[in-house]
């Protein structure tokens, strides 16, 4: 399967949400999922995310020109993608429409990773932020991504469900398991000194960047907007071919995305400088190590890719 241009043919309305992959990450899952899915799927999909309760200031009223020119069935696709960043779009709201459709913690969960093993043993009784795993049985605010994924799930899948419910739902699916797919919105980086409660998934490391900075989390953010071919290299592929998709895989997710943030993200490099800076240094501020970005950029090329199969596996 070959998925690439394509991304960009589509005017995809791109702009900096630095909140989990950039709109053109999330676009890109959600239509190497939509690819993968039957005609029938595909129209059934765009009849379903009409009746969502914004759609017509959050999805028509944002359909591109030439999209409307296009087909029915270009049409659906730009909205399919278009729900993929919708829980985004949502934050951007009125405050009492943020509050209707905004969830802001079910997009992550901090996963601790111990800047050192001091570091875990003065801290690790202690933390207060919702690390549960469990679903409450209700989607209510304060969920963290592996509790609100199920709960979406479980409203798509009810039979009961209104064409709207499924349409909101629908959204949060495609955009939460992109979420979950970006390693820095699994794990996060505690230490005593420089972060007590949390580096926020690397917002609160600033990185060197040309002449001005950035931060570690938008460096991750941004990488799929330099990946011209979302084509699954040979290693994807394997462990495409070895998943097994349902909601119990979440777990299973998890911990390879938090192993991935230690070993991609967290790099021995980037631990260092941090440890390396007086304590309660403000901000904290590295530089990256040479050949970083070229090592992460195949990361979230796999993620992305396996994060697209995912959805449409969940969306059975």
């Amino acid at each position: 399967m070959r998925i690439s241009l394509i991304i960009f043919a589509l005017p995809l309305l791109i702009i900096d949400l630095a909140y989990a992959w950039n709109a053109v990450g999330h676009r890109a899952t959600a239509l190497i999922a939509f690819e993968q899915m039957t005609d029938l799927q595909q129209k059934q999909m765009g009849e379903i995310l009409r009746a969502h309760p914004r759609y017509e200031e959050d999805f028509a009223a944002a359909i591109p020109e030439r999209i409307l020119e296009s087909n029915e069935a270009t049409i659906t696709e730009w909205l399919f993608s278009q729900a993929a960043v919708w829980p985004d779009i949502a934050r951007g709201l009125s405050p009492d429409l943020q509050e209707t459709f905004s969830r802001f913690t079910w997009h992550f969960i901090n996963v601790p990773i111990w800047l050192t093993a001091e570091d875990q043993a003065s801290l690790e009784d202690g933390l207060a932020h919702n690390q549960s795993l469990e679903y409450p049985g209700a989607l209510v605010t304060g969920l963290n991504v592996i509790q609100a994924l199920p709960g979406n799930l479980a409203v798509w899948r009810d039979p009961s469900s209104s064409q709207s419910e499924k349409a909101i739902a629908l959204c949060w699916i495609l955009h939460l398991v992109g979420d979950l797919h970006q390693p820095l919105h699994s794990g996060t980086l505690f230490s005593e000194s420089h972060f007590p409660l949390g580096d926020r998934g690397g917002n609160s490391i600033k990185v060197k960047k040309g002449s001005g900075t950035s931060n570690l989390h938008a460096i991750w953010d941004g990488l799929p907007t330099n990946i011209l071919d979302f084509t699954p290299e040979p290693h994807t592929i394997r462990l495409q071919q070895a998943d097994q998709v349902n909601e119990h895989s979440v777990l299973q997710w998890l911990e390879d995305h938090v192993n991935l943030a230690r070993t991609f993200v967290y790099t021995e490099a980037v631990m260092s400088q941090i440890a390396g800076l007086a304590p309660e240094t403000t901000p904290v501020l590295i530089k990256l190590p040479d050949g970083y970005e070229e090592n992460a950029q195949p990361v979230a090329r796999q993620q992305i890719y396996l994060a697209g199969h995912r959805i449409a596996e969940l969306l059975q």
